[in-house]
């Protein structure tokens, strides 16, 4: 999961503001973000049918985190968007995803 995830930083990495454009719209209009999106989409559907996330997704969030610079604030604005979920799957039980037997 976590190779579909930029971690590159842009040319123009710097300090500076993002010239008065929303950091959540820039954050989510290129394809490493919705990349990122589609890792928490699939984190919310195996919660939803499997009772449980992949460990694999705690390592991307780990990794996302700790992101420098403009790239990094991106993913946090997007994780900011998606707080209520985060909080919901770190309430949540904390059990292996597997295949549901059914």
């Amino acid at each position: 999961m976590l190779d579909l995830i930029d971690r590159t930083p842009d040319t123009d990495d710097s300090d500076s503001s993002f010239d008065g454009h929303d950091a959540l719209i820039r954050a989510i209009n290129n394809p490493g973000s919705r990349a990122f999106q589609a890792v928490l989409a699939l984190a919310g559907w195996e919660l939803r049918n499997n009772g449980a996330i992949r460990p694999d997704f705690a390592q991307v969030l780990d990794n996302v985190v700790r992101i420098p610079g403009r790239i990094g604030m991106k993913y946090q604005a997007i994780l900011a968007e998606r707080r209520v979920f985060l909080e919901a799957v770190g309430a949540g039980p904390h059990r292996p995803c597997g295949p549901s037997k059914r």
